[in-house]
């Protein structure tokens, strides 16, 4: 419809997600023959949308526990969490070895129980790798109430609020059109 505007098509995001990445079981020692044997390294790393959070590396580790969070804008519960975990290798030249990622939508994190562990086994080329992580969502929702700003916050690790800001009107940049629209950021 050419009348319609960005403001007309604007949905507002539904809230925060906060992945709160718990611990890992399951990993195994690399054999390496002659050289000394491997305990992983594990780290995570979460996706969701276009950010991209790791968890800090816990050295030497077949359970690593992380205990961290970090917070996802969620704009539908659809929205896939995607988990990867490496083994970080501390050679410049030897890149971090992939030990498997999984994929879960936030929806199924919430029907889960909001605040509930969820454990998921890694999968590698379409099968189980016998190692698994532990996870748990939160969905700290927006409110366009006006009485919110009054209110103390429930918990001290909730947010308060959200400014978005829409910019639909852009006069006289000295760039084409094309190219301002990839090099609008705020």
């Amino acid at each position: 419809d050419p009348s319609c505007t960005i403001l007309d098509a604007f949905v507002p995001p539904l809230g925060i997600a906060r992945i709160t990445a718990i611990r890992g079981r399951g990993f195994v020692i690399e054999k390496r023959g002659f050289l000394a044997d491997d305990v992983p390294d594990v780290y995570l790393e979460i996706t969701l949308a276009d950010r991209v959070c790791k968890t800090s590396v816990i050295w030497d580790a077949l359970e690593p526990v992380w205990g961290e969070s970090s917070d996802f804008l969620l704009c539908d519960h659809g929205q896939i969490v995607n988990i990867q975990a490496y083994d970080r290798d501390p050679e410049p030249y030897d890149p971090d070895d992939d030990l498997g990622s999984v994929q879960i939508t936030v929806g199924e994190i919430i029907l889960a129980g909001q605040g509930e562990e969820v454990e998921l086994e890694l999968q590698m080329d379409g099968k189980g790798t016998g190692a698994y992580v532990a996870i748990k969502g939160d969905v700290l929702r927006f409110t366009s109430s006006p009485t919110s700003y009054h209110k103390p916050l429930e918990h001290a690790n909730h947010l308060a609020g959200l400014l978005t800001i829409a910019v639909v009107q852009a006069l006289k940049l000295p760039l084409s059109k094309e190219e301002a629209a990839s090099h609008v950021k705020i």
